[in-house]
């Protein structure tokens, strides 16, 4: 359902999530991504995160407000950048409609995704 992948030279997350997920599934996922982000070198909350969603189904009702609190979160162990990948018009639709998070972008290819978040890593 989910795999995550540990950039440690660029302080990169690149995830991917695919299926129909359930409540368990985020649950897991998010517990996962919190481990990841603590074997990344730098502070909290200083990452980048790709996230591909090109292979996940529509996000049910049920856990849409899950994901919107996760999304737009700016907590301390949120991603500073986020990019996120859908090709599906329908899950980018939906995810346009919900994502209100300053510092992230909806992209239709990965690599333009990563683009965009390495350039972002310089700024500042």
């Amino acid at each position: 359902m989910h795999k995550i992948d540990i950039d440690i030279e660029n302080n990169l997350l690149r995830v991917e999530l695919e299926g129909f997920w359930t409540s368990s599934d985020f649950d897991i996922y998010i517990s996962d991504e919190l481990e990841a982000i603590t074997q990344l070198r730098c502070p909290p909350g200083k990452h980048l995160m790709l996230c591909d969603l090109t292979n996940l189904n529509v996000v049910s009702q049920d856990l849409v407000e899950n994901v919107v609190i996760e999304l737009n979160s700016t907590g301390p162990e949120d991603p500073e950048w986020i990019a996120i990948v859908c090709k599906s018009a329908l899950l980018k639709l939906q995810f346009q409609r919900l994502l209100t998070r300053p510092r992230a972008m909806i992209f239709h290819d990965a690599i333009d995704a990563e683009h965009w978040l390495l350039s972002r890593s310089t700024e500042e």
